[in-house]
C-alpha cells in the first residue's frame, strides 16, 4: 500500500511542477491516470489544469485521462476539469477529448457558471461557441 501511496504523492507533485518526464515515468510503472489522488480526491486531469500545464494536460488526455472525472471531496466537489480551466487552449484539449459543458458541481454550476464568475472572457466565448 505504501508504495501505491508513495507513486500517487509523486504523480501529484510531477503534475504540480509540470515535470513531464517524471509524470510519464509514473504513469509508465502503472499509476492509474484516472485515480483520485489524496488531496481532496483531486483526479491528474483536474490537478493539471488548476496547475496551468497544457503539456501535461495533453499528455493525460493522449494517455486516456477522462476530462469529466470529478474531484470527488473537498471544497471543489463534484467539479470538472473545464471548471478549472483558465486558458483557451486548455479548454479546446479538454473539449476536444470530450469534456462535457452541461456537468454541473454539488452546488449546480457548471464551467461556463465559473468561468463566468471568475471573469474569463476568452472561456466564456470557447463555451458559448
Amino acid at each position: 500500500m505504501t508504495c501505491i501511496k508513495n507513486r500517487v504523492s509523486k504523480l501529484a507533485h510531477a503534475i504540480e511542477t509540470g515535470n513531464l518526464v517524471a509524470l510519464l515515468g509514473l504513469l509508465g510503472q502503472g499509476c492509474d491516470i484516472n485515480a483520485s489522488m489524496e488531496r481532496d480526491g483531486w483526479p491528474p486531469i483536474c490537478c493539471a489544469v488548476a496547475s496551468r500545464h497544457p503539456e501535461i494536460v495533453a499528455a493525460l488526455l493522449a494517455r486516456g485521462a477522462d476530462p469529466n472525472h470529478a474531484v470527488e471531496r473537498g471544497m471543489a466537489q463534484g467539479m470538472v476539469a473545464l471548471d478549472f480551466c483558465q486558458d483557451v487552449r486548455t479548454g479546446r484539449m479538454l473539449l476536444d477529448a470530450g469534456a462535457r459543458t452541461e456537468l454541473s458541481d454539488r452546488h449546480g454550476r457548471s464551467p461556463l457558471d465559473w468561468a463566468y464568475t471568475m471573469a474569463r472572457q476568452e472561456m466564456i466565448a470557447l463555451l458559448t461557441e
